[in-house]
């Protein structure tokens, strides 16, 4: 699979998702219609978007977004905000990589909740449930040289930063 298609994927399938749970519902049922190659190549390419998101600014925005105090808290957190950004298509992980006020245009709030829509924890397990339903073995991860980390690119603040000022898009999507 190129990573073009990867994109394709992830954006058609988006299209047709009332929410994210139908959404990771219609990738799991697209992958399945792949080969086992082609569920491994794309579980590849999204390691490789998480890579790409993984830096400071992004985390930094995370912790403004979801209020998160404790950085125990965003170690959990960060991934699930990395998978929600490569729900929303190569545009917005492109837009967010320049700059992580770019992520301000694709924040809605839950109705329900109140809390801003962020996070995708089941991305993160998109490849490996299709792999399962196709070929009923379990083993999905050990097909790889290691388990994914992503490390943290860039240098943290020393002191807590004005994050208004650092993220003026992120402010006024969060106060209005």
């Amino acid at each position: 699979m190129k990573i073009e298609q990867f994109w394709e994927i992830i954006d058609e399938t988006r299209k047709n998702a009332v929410d994210l749970e139908d959404h990771m519902d219609f990738l799991i049922e697209e992958l399945l219609k792949k080969s086992v190659k082609e569920i491994i190549s794309y579980q590849g390419h999204f390691e490789a978007q998480m890579e790409r998101l993984s830096n400071v600014p992004l985390w930094l925005a995370g912790l403004y977004i979801m209020n998160i105090q404790d950085e125990t808290e965003m170690e959990e957190q960060f991934p699930y905000l990395c998978a929600w950004i490569i729900t929303q298509g190569k545009e917005a992980v492109d837009a967010v990589i320049e700059n992580a006020d770019n992520i301000a245009p694709y924040l809605t709030k839950d109705k329900s909740t109140s809390q801003w829509n962020c996070e995708c924890e089941m991305m993160l397990y998109v490849a490996d449930n299709a792999y399962e339903m196709k070929t009923g073995k379990e083993d999905f991860y050990e097909l790889f040289d290691s388990e994914p980390f992503f490390e943290i690119k860039g240098e943290f603040p020393e002191s807590t930063p004005d994050y208004i000022l650092m993220f003026p898009k992120i402010s006024l999507k969060l106060n209005s």
